[in-house]
């Protein structure tokens, strides 16, 4: 038998599986398809159905629950089904004060602030195929969320979670600047900063309590050898695309920033601020983002 079992299996089947197993078994196959990718069905439009099938059907903990909500938008994103996407927009709306009942601390599967940006991303590119007062809502809360995080709670996970938050806030930011807002753009690339800085700081900080770990030899094949081999791992080019998001912000809420300058920073910033797994979903969300906030030209930039 595969130990793979759910790759080749319909989402209807599956679905059914975990609606007749006892509670912990349920929860332990949900947590196996959501976080490994590997296990899911191959077809992506079944994974969709999948996901959609847990949040409307599947009774889970809190923390799976919104991680269900999360993914369902992430497919329907992919496979730009507008539908799809407005139909989960009410309950992405809930969910940010829905994940205010999970701990601040905790692995990044269970902690408030690792789920809340998970579904702020999903909640804001979602609101791109409704309309600018359910982006401008949305985008307010999760400004908010952002610039009041309490820095106590922050865990060395926090360095994962700062690549959506810099992409939430970097999409806001976008906003604010084709407003003609420049200086609540520059405040919200503060922001970004902070928490980029923060993000490297406390896993520094993990490093000088767990000494030893930092100090062992690695293990992980793919990563052995001399520099000039190593692999660049997702983790990586995620922190990456973070900052060069960040330098776009501050070019944008900077006002000597040339028109020409700001109007490609611009689109360069929005490339980098979408989901980028599939180049349909890319191109979307890239037109919805200027239909409802039109871009930026030389002449307007001015």
């Amino acid at each position: 038998m595969s130990d793979r079992p759910y790759t080749t299996l319909s989402a209807r089947k599956i679905l059914d599986q975990m609606a007749a197993a006892p509670d912990d078994a349920r929860n332990a196959l949900a947590e196996r398809l959501l976080y490994h990718t590997h296990e899911r069905p191959l077809n992506r439009a079944e994974q969709q159905l999948l996901f959609l099938g847990m949040v409307r059907e599947i009774d889970l903990p809190l923390n799976n629950r919104l991680n269900a909500r999360a993914a369902a938008a992430h497919k329907s994103l992919e496979l730009v089904d507008a539908d799809a996407v407005l139909g989960l927009l009410p309950t992405l709306e809930s969910s940010l004060d829905d994940s205010t009942a999970l701990p601040w601390r905790g692995s990044i599967r269970h902690n408030r602030i690792h789920v809340g940006f998970s579904l702020s991303y999903v909640l804001l590119l979602s609101c791109l195929f409704a309309d600018q007062t359910r982006f401008d809502r949305a985008a307010t809360q999760i400004l908010s969320f952002a610039s009041t995080l309490p820095t106590e709670e922050l865990g060395s996970g926090f360095f994962r979670t700062s690549a959506n938050l810099t992409k939430c806030l970097g999409l806001i930011a976008l906003r604010q600047a084709r407003a003609g807002q420049i200086e609540q753009t520059a405040r919200t690339g503060e922001v970004i900063r902070a928490a980029l800085q923060l993000a490297v700081e406390t896993r520094e900080l993990r490093e000088s309590f767990f000494p030893l770990s930092r100090n062992l030899p690695r293990k992980r094949l793919d990563q052995s050898g001399p520099l000039h081999g190593v692999k660049r791992s997702n983790e990586f080019k995620e922190n990456m695309r973070a900052h060069r998001i960040l330098a776009c912000v501050q070019d944008l809420g900077d006002p000597d920033t040339s028109a020409a300058d700001r109007a490609r920073t611009d689109a360069k910033a929005l490339s980098l601020c979408v989901s980028r797994a599939y180049p349909g979903e890319c191109d979307a969300q890239i037109a919805r983002f200027d239909a409802l906030f039109p871009p930026l030209s030389d002449d307007k930039a001015r």
